[in-house]
Parts: C-alpha cells; sequence; structure tokens
C-alpha cells in the first residue's frame, strides 16, 4: 500500500539496523501524531533532544494470538484485580517513572514525555490501563497511544504481583483492539504470545481502519 508522504520524519524504511530514524528539538503533539500513524516513536530524550525510531522487525502481540496459561485464567478468575480504562491517566504514567528510576535504570519518561503524553491523554490520543485491588489501591498498569485498532504500548508498572500482566491481559481481552504494539521484544510479552512481524506490516496494519476506541462496559 502507498503511503502519504510524512512532512516532519522521512519513510520509516529509511531507519537504521538499530531502528534509529531522527532527532528532533522539540516533543509536540504535531510530531507524535504524524511519528504514531507511521509506525515511529520517540525512545529517550539526551541533552535536550529526542530519538525517534522505527524497528525492522517490529515486535506485537496480535490479540487474537493472546496466549493465556492455565495459571493466568486462574488468576483471573479469583477477581484479585478490577481493570479500569483512563480512570487515573497522571497516576499510572508517575508510577511507571517511580518503577523505572527504582531499578536502577536510565529512566527514560522524563518531564518532557510526561507534559507529552498527558497532553495526547486530554486530545483523547493516548489512555491508561488501571488495576486496582480490593482495597481500592492503584496496584498496577500501563499507557500507550491509540492508533485505531492498534494500541501502542509504552510503559507498564506494578505494585503487586502480576497485577500489570493480568491487567494486559485483560485488555487484550475486552479493549476491542486488534492489535498491540510492543516495539521491541521481551520475554514478558512472548509469554503472551508476542512475536515479530516486518515493519510493512506493521504499516499496512496501521493504514487499515482506523476507529477511535470505545471504553468496555466492565
Amino acid at each position: 500500500m502507498k503511503r502519504k508522504s510524512l512532512l516532519y520524519f522521512p519513510s520509516p524504511a529509511e531507519a537504521e539496523a538499530d531502528g534509529f530514524l531522527a532527532v528532533s528539538m522539540e516533543l509536540n503533539q504535531a510530531l507524535l501524531d504524524e511519528a504514531y500513524q507511521n509506525g515511529i516513536f520517540p525512545w529517550y530524550e539526551d541533552i535536550g533532544f529526542f530519538f525517534w525510531y522505527a524497528p525492522n522487525p517490529r515486535f506485537v502481540l496480535f490479540t487474537s494470538e493472546l496466549h493465556l496459561s492455565a495459571s493466568s485464567r486462574k488468576q483471573l478468575r479469583k477477581k484479585l484485580f478490577h481493570f479500569t480504562i483512563n480512570r487515573a491517566f497522571d497516576e499510572v504514567i508517575e508510577c511507571c517513572r517511580i518503577q523505572e528510576r527504582a531499578a536502577g535504570q536510565i529512566c527514560w519518561i522524563t518531564d518532557a514525555f510526561v507534559e507529552a503524553y498527558r497532553t495526547a491523554n486530554r486530545r483523547g490520543k493516548c489512555i491508561s490501563v488501571e488495576a486496582w485491588n480490593s482495597e481500592g489501591r492503584l496496584v498496577g498498569g500501563f499507557y500507550g497511544m491509540v492508533c485505531g485498532k492498534v494500541f501502542c504500548g509504552e510503559s507498564m508498572f506494578h505494585l503487586e504481583s502480576n497485577a500489570g500482566r493480568l491487567a494486559m491481559i485483560w485488555f487484550c481481552l475486552n479493549s476491542g483492539f486488534s492489535l498491540i504494539d510492543c516495539q521491541m521484544p521481551s520475554d514478558h510479552m512472548k509469554a503472551l504470545g508476542g512475536r515479530e512481524i516486518s515493519l510493512a506490516e506493521y504499516l499496512d496494519i496501521l493504514d487499515e481502519g482506523r476507529t477511535d476506541i470505545v471504553e468496555p462496559d466492565i
């Protein structure tokens, strides 16, 4: 499928072997919109510059291929957590940032990233998924960008065992998205059925019907 010309970025096909594509001095909504609609995402900020990537192959999870282990089914039946969409976006992104720092990693969720994704959330372009325990405490979740039927995951956290993983399973089963873009491989998402596809195939999926998310009544 022939794609329209990009205004801010080179073609994703021009990305380097590690996925690196471009550098910008801003992280604004126009850049985010064009990037995610074309398989591009900002990975990190360094001394005021933002680095954009388009990996090939792309690691994704088709929700129809979700692998549910016996233990996961058992945990879901126990209803240890209550799951919601977009009920606590600011808290989720902050918890993701705190968890990365606590793990001793270089935290890519800088103030600029927080502000950009908060703004995208207010515009309906970015959503959060929350896991609440029986006491009503937020104990897990994740957030990401919305591109039609594709959800582009950004970061996940958990404060109780399995909270983030079960939130992802619930989301795959109930949100209506056909594909979760994991960007890069992880053992966690591989266990759920994630696999690699070519960048060209991923871009074709993005080009297929783009519809707004409808929050499930669950």
